[in-house]
């Protein structure tokens, strides 16, 4: 009798101990979906580049750079030609020579100066430059002044690109220089310079200059007209522009075309389109 009663309550126990669990097991797949679905969306949105997720006076001078160098909105190109022996290349006590310096190189570097972007890395580098952050207030406001009619210039109506140029040899440099100068009318440059957009309309040239020779080279300012026939150039789904040139027959190189590709579609800040 005893066994028996034993029995009977080791089974009762076990039957409420499974009555009580199983709701549990059967609640737990849905609460960790839930969990795991309420994570996702609490978690910050990861990913994208720092011209999207920071305010440009947070940008570093290294991320400046990129973005005016390698970006939607910029990038290098190299046309190379022939070696060069290495005593006609002229370097200083102690420097290198790289491998680009062993052929006849011409460097290009193109920016969309109309993005504003672009112009706000050229500001925040100066920033780093002259120590912006630890500026009195007064210095701030002088500084503010003079860089603001850079970020604030009106580009409603054109599209204005930066084409600088430049040669491991001084006298290639020279002859790029020369040829450029005597090109940059536009009536010269309208039949070899053109913006080419996705559905192949080829826009021309409104007008071009030379800018002031930096570190990166000599340079001119290529003008384009932002509408064509009463529509716009690069429409906000466009994957695909190029910028057409020629590259000058220098240093016993021909003439040789150059076409850049950009993809306005990553070309946005904030959802818009930027150029």
């Amino acid at each position: 009798m005893n066994t028996l009663t034993t029995w009977l309550r080791l089974t009762f126990c076990l039957l409420l101990t499974m009555t009580l669990l199983i709701p549990c097991f059967a609640m737990a797949e849905p609460l960790g979906q839930r969990f795991e679905f309420i994570s996702a969306l609490a978690a910050p949105i990861q990913g994208g580049e720092f011209w999207q997720k920071k305010d440009y006076h947070r940008w570093s001078e290294s991320e400046c750079r990129k973005l005016l160098e390698e970006s939607p909105w910029a990038l290098k190109y190299q046309v190379r030609g022939h070696e060069v022996p290495h005593g006609d290349i002229t370097k200083t006590p102690g420097e290198t020579t790289s491998l680009s310096q062993m052929f006849q190189a011409v460097d290009y570097e193109v920016q969309f100066r109309s993005a504003l972007p672009i112009r706000q890395a050229e500001v925040r580098i100066k920033q780093h430059q002259q120590k912006y952050d630890k500026m009195t207030p007064e210095q701030k406001k002088v500084f503010d002044d003079q860089t603001n009619k850079l970020l604030e210039e009106n580009f409603q109506d054109k599209i204005v690109i930066y084409l600088r140029y430049s040669s491991t040899l001084s006298s290639t440099d020279k002859d790029l220089y020369a040829y450029w100068k005597d090109q940059v009318t536009t009536a010269s440059l309208k039949n070899s310079v053109y913006l080419i957009n996705q559905r192949g309309e080829k826009i021309q040239l409104t007008a071009c200059a030379l800018i002031a020779r930096t570190a990166h080279g000599h340079g001119i300012e290529l003008d384009f007209p932002r509408e064509q026939n009463g529509k716009p150039i690069i429409a906000d789904s466009d994957k695909n522009l190029k910028l057409q040139f020629v590259n000058p027959p220098t240093g016993g190189r021909p003439w040789t075309p150059v076409i850049l590709d950009f993809n306005p579609s990553k070309m946005t800040v904030g959802g818009s389109l930027v150029y």
